[in-house]
């Protein structure tokens, strides 16, 4: 466990949050894995779950302490949003289709930021 995980309380969906970061910031692996022939079956929306979930993107002040170390980190995931929801709408294509937009550029920029933050 690094220095920053052993000051959280749960340091484990810090490390799920990096990994799904990790995901967001590699094009190349989403074309590969993500470019499901079922467009209701969507990995984009298994990441954003995960967000959700956590509220991590709702209120990333509000997960200091828990999932992030701190207010660098809190910029990166309001960044992370900014990005989603200039991109993401009700009316999304599927998962091929969003990777390969240009919004999704914004995103994918957003996610390396962030994972950036968090790692180094």
């Amino acid at each position: 466990m690094s220095g920053v995980e052993q000051h959280l309380r749960t340091p484990w969906l810090r490390t799920q949050l990096i990994d799904w970061l990790s995901t967001m910031a590699d094009r190349d692996w989403q074309e590969a894995n993500w470019s499901s022939a079922d467009a209701n079956d969507s990995a984009i929306d298994e990441v954003l779950d995960s967000f959700d979930d956590t509220r991590l993107l709702e209120q990333p002040e509000g997960r200091v302490g828990y999932i992030l170390a701190d207010s660098r980190e809190v910029a990166a995931m309001n960044r992370q949003r900014a990005a989603l929801d200039a991109t993401l709408s009700p009316t999304s294509p599927s998962d091929a289709e969003m990777v390969r937009s240009d919004g999704w550029r914004t995103v994918i920029a957003a996610a390396r930021a962030a994972h950036e933050a968090m790692t180094k």
